[in-house]
This record gives structure tokens, sequence and C-alpha cells, in this order.
């Protein structure tokens, strides 16, 4: 992945899910236990927003694919 190319996953409302240069395929959303909380695939945007997920405020873990098939993962509380 090139130095400038960003991912942000922010949590407020909603997540959403931004990366600076590569366009994203596919995001999936897991728990701390593993499980898989919610999977969006066929993307091919730079930007996604995720709102069938309810609002708990517990820590989740964040898998980006992007369109070079390198995976992203970042935590957050939501």
């Amino acid at each position: 992945m090139n130095g400038n190319d960003e991912l942000y996953v922010i949590a407020k409302e909603n997540i959403e899910v931004q990366n600076t240069l590569q366009s994203i395929e596919e995001i999936t959303v897991f728990d701390t236990l593993g499980r898989t909380l919610g999977r969006f695939e066929g993307i091919k945007e730079n930007e996604f927003t995720i709102n069938s997920i309810p609002r708990n405020n517990q820590p989740l873990i964040v898998q980006v694919k992007l369109a070079n098939g390198d995976y992203k993962t970042e935590k957050i509380i939501y």
C-alpha cells in the first residue's frame, strides 16, 4: 500500500469507512468474540456508510479489503 493511502473508520451515528486512494471492495465487521456482525461486498467506492449495525457502545473490529487485494483492520467503539 502506498504511504499516502489512508483508511479512516469513523464511528458516529453510523460507521463511515473512507479510503483516500484505493477503492473499497469489501468490509467485514466483527465483535471482540470474532462473530461477524456485517459483511458488505462489491462496494467499489472510496467511501461507504454502514447503518445496519445497532450502536451498542462496544468495541468492534472493522476489516476492509481494498481494490489491490490488501486488507486493513481498524478497531472502533460503536
